[in-house]
């Protein structure tokens, strides 16, 4: 092995004995489920209420009525 490079056979080995098949197996269901339930590209957002940072309630619906809104999905730190 050269110094600084990862060698991906005793990775690929130990990963293997740490994650099994039946783990992937169920990991790709998830994945599959995901890819079908998540939203379309261009698709109208589903209604939901939160409440704020000042404790009032913040509905989408009630909101995009009278004004545009972007949702941020990040962190800023």
């Amino acid at each position: 092995m050269i110094r600084g490079t990862i060698c991906i056979a005793p990775l690929a080995a130990l990963l293997a004995s740490v994650v099994g098949p039946s783990d992937l197996s169920a990991q790709g269901r998830i994945f599959a489920e995901f890819e079908r339930s998540k939203p379309k590209v261009g698709a109208i957002a589903p209604d939901f209420t939160l409440e704020t940072l000042e404790g009032t309630p913040f509905t989408l619906s009630e909101a995009y009525a009278t004004r545009p809104v972007v949702i941020e999905f990040g962190s800023f730190t």
